[in-house]
């Protein structure tokens, strides 16, 4: 009868395929813990449906909540999503607005720390990228795989072995319009040193390379070909390269949560992982589950807090 007054939750979603798989994540979560009345809501956007090969259209995951038993919804306008942004700027905010309406915006510098959500208004409406690992559950990530199978056809002429290995080298847009303030560069000799790591535990029969830039990453290529039997994995629509990858047991992969997500989908065994993925210091941060591997990568610092907060938040408005 008063169901208009039962709490509500609304996680933005945001970004590409990898980070919307943790937005889901989080808010299946707070399904778990008790919460009800969550949806996830988005900027309006035109192409956003389907199985493309174009690197521009990386929001594919808007069909994945519904069959999830998540409701989505567009935002009417880009500018809904400034404003929810400034609504601690409002007068009476703090004493009256943020009783009915509450942001629960994540800190700029901990996308990878765990927060428990600990109370919540009529209106709760979260805002963050949520990749601790302890917001994901068994049972979501077989959803997941469950509707990956669904929605991807299985047309792949590659046959993977229990020996052969995934690498995965992201570069594109890690490294324009100010990402290249946030990602460690992760460059070809920590995938050797992962490889050979690798080599140490299994009998490496072939590398299946996968990228969204193979033209910014031949030099790398030709130097892990110098040692392996390589394949590099061109031609296939992004969700047919994620389908892949949860087909593989060993894995060498960089800072690209597209590819985190293709080896925690996976039945895998060994899974390396660089320790520094970002430039930017987190106090216990929880990024990846605790088998995988962590080693060395370029170690660099961020500490400007007015960029990362552009970054973070504003460059999509």
């Amino acid at each position: 009868m008063f169901s208009f007054l039962t709490p509500k939750h609304y996680i933005f979603l945001q970004a590409g395929l990898g980070n919307q798989l943790y937005m889901l994540a989080y808010a299946n979560y707070l399904k778990e813990e008790g919460y009800t009345n969550i949806k996830m809501i988005s900027l309006p956007q035109k192409n956003n449906q389907g199985d493309t090969k174009d690197r521009t259209k990386r929001s594919l995951l808007t069909e994945l909540p519904k069959m999830l038993g998540i409701k989505f919804q567009y935002l009417s306008h880009r500018y809904v999503y400034s404003f929810l942004l400034r609504l601690p700027k409002l007068p009476l905010y703090k004493t009256l607005w943020s009783k009915i309406v509450k942001l629960d915006l994540e800190p700029a510098k901990e996308w990878a720390v765990f927060h428990p959500i600990t109370s919540e208004e009529l209106f709760n409406i979260h805002i963050g990228y949520y990749q601790a690992c302890q917001y994901i559950s068994e049972k979501f990530k077989q959803q997941v795989r469950d509707a990956i199978i669904n929605i991807v056809p299985n047309n792949t002429t590659y046959t993977i072995n229990k020996n052969d290995v995934a690498v995965h080298i992201r570069r594109g847009d890690f490294f324009t319009n100010g990402n290249e303030n946030i990602y460690s560069r992760i460059e070809v000799s920590y995938y050797l040193r992962a490889l050979a790591l690798l080599s140490n535990k299994i009998k490496i029969e072939k590398v299946y390379i996968f990228s969204d830039d193979f033209k910014a990453i031949l030099e790398d290529v030709d130097k892990i070909k110098e040692l392996y039997s390589i394949e590099l994995v061109e031609g296939q629509s992004v969700l047919e390269d994620f389908a892949m990858l949860q087909k593989f047991s060993n894995f060498a992969i960089g800072n690209s949560t597209f590819a985190w997500w293709g080896a925690m989908l996976a039945k895998s065994t060994n899974v390396i992982v660089p320790k520094t993925p970002w430039k930017i210091e987190m106090k216990d941060m929880t990024p990846y589950p605790e088998n995988w591997i962590l080693i060395e990568n370029k170690k660099n610092t961020f500490n400007d807090e007015s960029k990362l907060l552009s970054f973070s938040f504003n460059s999509l408005l």
